[in-house]
């Protein structure tokens, strides 16, 4: 294998182990010798920035394109027959970010260029959502930052042109076009990532609330949804409320074009859709009137 090649594999390696493992005071010490990172860096960073992602985005490809949103299930399973067809043995945790990565690193290593195509076109059909959720959390530039390096590596080698079209979306009902769904109903489809085309983080949601001056609650996403929905109901503020909601998935979309994944990009617009009707909804209705649904 070429010099580059080798880099590759290396980077992706690193990337893996920083995302399943975190990092030793040796590991530091090799992220910024063959990753050039500058900036602080200690295990303890590491750590902590790690448990914010946790919190805000959990770091699995099922979340990302299962039609429930929830880890595990048939996109765990295909992530663990990717596994196997490479030769290794199966992961706990096989479709988590830093599996993967590590898998994209063993192949750049010692697997086959068909190898490396495969496991590439899986990575680029929810990484791209994982880094734009990731965009608007604070706190995590580190890991943020090695995600960049591992995408810039894919998109060197062409890998999402080679991914485009081998796959496709779930298929998603309107929520809408059931007459009795409620705001409940309307939470849940938007907090799941195939439905509205990305992943709203709890710190999104604060911010539509911070924007709108209302509060979110606790719980769930579709909780704290569901309870902003229901103070703006409250308030007559669902068009702002929708307004940012609106706004966060214009960095989505942004994400998936550069991406060239236009199914998502279509499926950010269709969410889009959503968002924009419930708020004209609740123009249409008396300002300041409670209300379950739009």
């Amino acid at each position: 294998m070429d010099r580059a090649g080798e880099g590759r594999g290396l980077a992706f390696s690193l990337i893996g182990e920083v995302f399943c493992q975190g990092l030793s005071a040796e590991g530091c010490a090799e992220v910024r010798e063959h990753l050039g990172w500058e900036g602080p860096l200690t295990p303890e960073i590491v750590a902590v920035e790690r448990a914010r992602i946790d919190m805000e985005v959990p770091p699995f490809a099922s979340v990302f394109l299962s039609a429930d949103g929830l880890c595990g299930g048939d996109v765990a399973a295909e992530a663990q027959a990717l596994r196997a067809r490479c030769g290794l043995g199966a992961a706990r945790e096989p479709d988590q970010i830093g599996e993967v990565f590590g898998l994209l690193g063993w192949v750049h290593g010692r697997g086959t260029e068909a190898q490396r195509r495969e496991v590439e076109g899986f990575m680029l059909r929810w990484v791209p959502g994982f880094m734009a959720a990731l965009e608007g959390v604070d706190g995590v530039g580190f890991h943020r930052e090695l995600l960049r390096i591992g995408w810039f590596l894919l998109w060197q080698r062409g890998a999402a042109q080679r991914a485009e079209g081998q796959w496709a979306l779930p298929a998603v009902t309107d929520p809408l076009g059931d007459p009795r769904t409620g705001l409940r109903g309307i939470a849940e489809f938007l907090v799941r990532p195939v439905c509205a085309g990305g992943f709203f983080t709890v710190s999104d949601l604060l911010g539509v609330a911070r924007g709108s001056g209302l509060p979110v609650g606790f719980g769930s996403r579709a909780d704290r949804l569901e309870g902003l929905l229901q103070s703006a109901a409250h308030y007559g503020k669902v068009r702002e409320v929708c307004a940012g909601l609106e706004a966060v998935t214009q960095r989505w979309e942004r994400w998936w074009r550069e991406a060239g994944e236009q199914g998502w990009a279509e499926r950010v617009e269709a969410g889009r859709g959503v968002i924009r009707r419930v708020g004209q909804s609740a123009a249409q209705a008396s300002p300041g009137k409670p209300s379950g649904s739009p």
